[in-house]
């Protein structure tokens, strides 16, 4: 998705208006939909309100990860686990339907596993609210 398909996307899953959105981020109604219709592309400072705004990742916002919370990095090294869970030599290589799923599953896990460690080991302090709810 492009960046204002995301803007878009996570405006209407918060139940936001353009009006709402731009006052909460310091830019007129009409600025909104330019970014939303792709017309123009916010600046780094507005994209940076946009994501802390919404409690994401810049990434997210800008369609480099799937998951709000995480950076390309945590991406990367969520598909690194996935690769070598894959390369285990048990795994019957030759169902497709079974790898895609044992894939999927081996995701969700890693994911999961990476959010918690994130609330864990994150200090209170640089914690934003409700940024590491896995779901």
């Amino acid at each position: 998705m492009s960046l204002g398909n995301n803007i878009r996307a996570i405006r209407k899953e918060k139940k936001l208006s353009q009006v709402e959105l731009g006052k909460a981020v310091g830019v007129s109604r009409s600025t909104i939909a330019n970014w939303e219709k792709g017309k123009t592309s916010p600046a780094t400072t507005y994209i940076l309100k946009l994501a802390n705004f919404f409690n994401i990742t810049t990434d997210y916002l800008l369609g480099y990860t799937p998951t709000p919370q995480f950076t390309r990095k945590d991406e990367r090294d969520v598909q690194k686990i996935v690769k070598n869970l894959l390369d285990d030599p048990n795994i019957n290589k030759n169902d497709e339907e079974e790898v895609r799923l044992l894939q999927a599953s081996f995701e969700k896990v890693a994911r999961t596993s990476k959010l918690l460690a994130k609330k864990k080991f994150t200090p209170k302090k640089y914690r934003r609210k409700d940024s590491y709810d896995p779901v």
